[in-house]
C-alpha cells in the first residue's frame, strides 16, 4: 500500500483516514496539492475475473426478478416481457459497476490525474493532463429547470490544446441551487474548481510575458469570437474577422455581476444591443485569467 498523506482534499480539509491510496501520483505532476480516493481503508479490490463473475451475477439476478415480476403480475404481452427482462439486468449491471468504482484523483502543481485502481498485481490505468500541453480551459455551469423547478446543475471543465483537441475533461451534475453541493457526492466538481485555480496560476506568467512581447494576450470563446487584452485596451474580433477595439480612455465604468463583465463607454459604443457591453465568463476560455487581466490592464476611474 502507498501512503500519500498528509495532504488535503479538494475543499482544503485534511483527508479522511477512512480513504486509502494504493498507488502514488505520477512524479511528473510535481508537488501534490490535493487529492481524493474512492477506495476505502482496507477494502479488497476484486480481480478482473471476479468482476466478470459479479457482472454475470447481476445479470442473473436481474433476469430472475424480471421473470418473477412477469409471473406474479401476469404480464402476457411479449413486448413488455422482453423489455422487463432487458431493463432489470441492465440496471443490475449499472448498480454493480458503481460499486466497483475504485479511483484516485490527484491535483498537482503541474497537472492532474485520475487513476483507475485495479486489483493487486494489475497495472492501474491513468488519465492525465499536464498543464504544459494545454492552451485553453473551457468552463461550463448550467442550472436546469423543469416547470420552474430546479433539476440540478451541470458542470464541466475542459482543457484543449492549441489545435482545439480536447485533452482532459471533468464533468458531472450536482444538486444544490445555492452552488455549494456536499463534497462527498460532488467531489469532482470541487476537483475542477481547484484545478482551475492552479491552471490559472500556471499560465498567468505566460499571459503577462506575451503582453510584454506582443502587446496583447488573446482569448478564444464559445462562439468563435476572440478577445485581446493589452495595456489600456480591449479588442473583440468576431467570427467573421471584423475587429472592434475600445481604448481605456473611452470606458466610463466596468464591473462584474452575476457571472458577466459589463463595460460602459462614453460614446455608448456597444458590441451588443444592450445598455453595456456584456461578456459572459462561461463563454470565454480561461475566464479567470481574462477577468484578472482586464482589471490589471485597463484602469477605469472610480
Amino acid at each position: 500500500m502507498y501512503s500519500a498523506k498528509p495532504f488535503k482534499n479538494f475543499i482544503g480539509e485534511m483527508l479522511d483516514e477512512s480513504f486509502e491510496f494504493r498507488v502514488p501520483a505520477p512524479a511528473v505532476l510535481g508537488k501534490i496539492l490535493s487529492g481524493h480516493s474512492t477506495v476505502k481503508n482496507g477494502k479488497r479490490i476484486p480481480s478482473k475475473q471476479e468482476n466478470i463473475i459479479h457482472m454475470l451475477l447481476a445479470v442473473a439476478i436481474g433476469l430472475i426478478l424480471g421473470i418473477l415480476i412477469i409471473y406474479f403480475l401476469k404480464i402476457y404481452q411479449k413486448g413488455w416481457q422482453i423489455a422487463i427482462c432487458l431493463v432489470l439486468p441492465f440496471i443490475g449491471v449499472v448498480i454493480k459497476s458503481s460499486m466497483l468504482n475504485f479511483h484516485h484523483y490527484f491535483l498537482g502543481e503541474n497537472g492532474l490525474v485520475a487513476i483507475q485502481v485495479k486489483a493487486d498485481g494489475v497495472e492501474s490505468k491513468e488519465t492525465m493532463l499536464l498543464f504544459k500541453d494545454a492552451s485553453n480551459l473551457v468552463k461550463g455551469l448550467t442550472d436546469r429547470y423543469k416547470n420552474f423547478v430546479y433539476q440540478g446543475t451541470d458542470f464541466s471543465f475542459q482543457w484543449y490544446d492549441e489545435a482545439g483537441v480536447k485533452l482532459f475533461a471533468i464533468s458531472g451534475t450536482y444538486h444544490d441551487k445555492g452552488g455549494n453541493p456536499k463534497y462527498k457526492k460532488s467531489f469532482q466538481y470541487y476537483w475542477g474548481v481547484e484545478a482551475e485555480k492552479v491552471w490559472t496560476n500556471y499560465i498567468f506568467d505566460k499571459a503577462i510575458s506575451q503582453i510584454k512581447s506582443q502587446g496583447f494576450y488573446e482569448f478564444g470563446s464559445k462562439y468563435g469570437d476572440k478577445y485581446r487584452l493589452g495595456h489600456g485596451f480591449i479588442e473583440k474580433i468576431n467570427s467573421k474577422g471584423k475587429s472592434y477595439r475600445i481604448e481605456e480612455s473611452e470606458i466610463t465604468s466596468s464591473y462584474t455581476e452575476k457571472g458577466s463583465l459589463y463595460i460602459k463607454t462614453k460614446e455608448g459604443f456597444q458590441w451588443f444591443n444592450e445598455n453595456a457591453i456584456v461578456i459572459t465568463f462561461n463563454d470565454i476560455h480561461n475566464s479567470k485569467i481574462f477577468i484578472s487581466l482586464f482589471f490589471q490592464m485597463i484602469k477605469v476611474p472610480e
